[in-house]
């Protein structure tokens, strides 16, 4: 949550799952072509479910970016944010 809060990520829609841990991801990138790899440490977290999306979490939303993962979350979060504008 502080480091999103650092970059202007507002902290709404952050699921607190006690003694749970998050999946974490380093991207590489190489300098002279911009091609990357993405290592990937899986965390103990649950996939969030599409109904504990809240949909006042959408307002004001500019850009959303999913990744396929958790599809059926993601495919709600797209809903919500289509709803609020």
């Amino acid at each position: 949550r502080a480091s999103l809060g650092e970059h202007g990520v507002p902290p709404q829609g952050v699921l607190n799952r006690s003694g749970a841990v998050s999946a974490q991801a380093t991207i590489l990138v190489r300098q002279g072509d911009g091609a990357r790899h993405i290592l990937v440490q899986p965390g103990t977290v649950r996939a969030p479910e599409p109904e504990e999306l809240q949909a006042e979490w959408f307002d004001g939303v500019r850009l959303l970016h999913v990744n396929g993962r958790h599809e059926a979350a993601a495919r709600r979060a797209v809903e919500l944010t289509r709803a609020a504008g």
